[in-house]
């Protein structure tokens, strides 16, 4: 949606998001707070993931937001439904 707007593109009626993962950088505290209870990722494997992502875009690049939506303008951008369990480490990627 972001790239879409961008583009100067028309958006979709809306998006849903299931448990997305909009923190490339894995800073929101429950990364941690939840690691115990979340029965299918953690911490250590989604910085190798966003390691092998990236490919290379830094905290200073200028296109960050489509990597980390958490960082992007939202504005512009058609309804989304984001879903999230309370057990997840992802949790704070949909409630930042």
């Amino acid at each position: 949606m972001l790239a879409l707007r961008d583009a100067g593109l028309p958006q979709p009626a809306g998006g849903v998001l299931i448990s997305p993962w909009l923190d490339l950088d894995c800073t929101g505290p429950s990364m941690t707070s939840k690691a115990a209870v979340d029965p299918s990722l953690d911490k250590q494997g989604l910085q190798m993931m966003a390691s092998g992502y990236r490919l290379g875009v830094t905290l200073e690049t200028p296109r960050r937001g489509l990597l980390t939506p958490l960082d992007a303008d939202l504005s512009g951008l058609a309804p989304v439904l984001i879903q999230v369990g309370s057990a997840e480490v992802l949790l704070d990627d949909s409630t930042s």
